[in-house]
């Protein structure tokens, strides 16, 4: 595994402000079941009685995109208000993204 290089000195920096958030209608969270000993079963379990947030979980390890390449890409082609405000939701078609992940 390569390492992640380090910044230049006086190198070009960017201000994340987070104005871009402003136009985002749907939360979404990708909760990865199958990584042993994750700290984000609380949070999955908190998200998933939140009717802003659309939660999905997946049986995956934390590399979500080895592990489950079609999954992620059926909840990544969700997009933005298709189906919100459903929370609770486990499983196909009902979120991920955007909030977080484990």
């Amino acid at each position: 595994m390569a390492e992640h290089p380090a910044p230049e000195p006086g190198g070009p920096h960017r201000r994340l402000s987070g104005g871009g958030l402003r136009c985002v209608r749907t939360l979404d969270y990708l909760y990865l079941s199958g990584w042993d000993g994750t700290p984000f079963t609380e949070v999955h379990a908190r998200l998933s009685q939140d009717p802003a947030w659309r939660v999905h979980s997946l049986d995956s390890g934390h590399n979500v995109l080895a592990d489950a390449p079609d999954e992620l890409l059926e909840i990544l082609l969700l997009g933005e208000g298709e189906g919100g405000g459903e929370g609770g939701g486990e499983g196909g078609g009902e979120g991920a993204g955007r909030g977080g992940s484990s």
